[in-house]
């Protein structure tokens, strides 16, 4: 069992950060100091998720209690997979417009259509 001092709390609410405004009992700093080491992804989103609810402090003491623990991780879990692919999709839509805007830029139309015109003249087909 640890002893929770002045100087123990100060550093804990320290290094939980924003977290830290959502808990309102020092005794459960050191449960929350543990779940934001093991799980630091899915404690910065549940912080974040929390801070939207009509009671923070009870919401975020809800998801990470022992008996939600398990349930917790796999939600948050999702949602930051789920963000993760919005980014990557995101990123390839980006790449794809630049590439298509590269291409209509680099595309030279009236030369393109003077070759169309000299194939022409000689019987080849140019595929568009």
């Amino acid at each position: 069992m640890f002893v929770v001092d002045n100087k123990r709390i100060a550093t804990m609410r320290k290094h939980l950060g924003k977290a830290s405004e959502l808990i309102k009992d020092d005794a459960y700093l050191p449960m929350f100091r543990n779940r934001q080491k093991k799980y630091k992804q899915e404690f910065d989103e549940s912080v974040e998720v929390a801070k939207t609810k009509r009671d923070p402090e009870r919401y975020l003491a809800s998801i990470w209690s022992l008996k939600n623990l398990e349930k917790s991780l796999l939600w948050m879990r999702g949602r930051i997979a789920r963000a993760i692919n919005e980014l990557a999709r995101q990123r390839q839509e980006k790449k794809q417009r630049k590439m298509e805007e590269r291409a209509r830029r680099d595309m030279n139309y009236s030369g393109r259509a003077k070759i169309s015109q000299m194939y022409g003249d000689m019987g080849i087909c140019l595929k568009s």
